[in-house]
């Protein structure tokens, strides 16, 4: 009599879950990019540029996570390092301002939950097979 052989469970590669996170990233800054859009048509003279700048902001973002979950490993480190640093600093400000500063915590809860997102998509793009 033979014993059944069971299967192992089917791992998940690491760039497989940093794509994820990634595309996800890339999906969330596309929609506040087209949110922000109605804001910059409705916005007064004096804070219209400052609301482009925001949305503009938004789909650049966009992009570049797009570009690092399409790329991942071959995505320089200094790109990596560049964009997690935006989203630290905007954490760090976002929490330090959210009782003074309209949208301040709204943005420190966006800009966090993306900086441990693209530190682990950065880590787990790292990792040796």
């Amino acid at each position: 009599m033979t014993a059944l052989a069971t299967p192992a469970p089917r791992r998940v590669a690491p760039a497989r879950v940093a794509q994820v996170l990634l595309w996800l990233s890339a999906l969330a800054a596309a929609l506040a990019a087209a949110g922000g859009v109605g804001e910059v048509l409705a916005s007064a003279a004096a804070s219209r540029f400052v609301e482009l700048w925001r949305v503009v902001g938004f789909a650049t973002f966009a992009l570049i996570f797009a570009v690092l979950a399409a790329r991942g490993r071959r995505v320089p480190a200094g790109i990596w390092f560049a964009v997690i640093a935006n989203k630290v600093v905007l954490t760090a400000f976002g929490l330090a301002w959210s009782a003074s500063a309209d949208g301040a915590a709204a943005a420190m809860w966006w800009d966090g939950a993306l900086s441990v997102a693209l530190i682990a998509a950065f880590l787990l793009t790292r990792t040796r097979r």
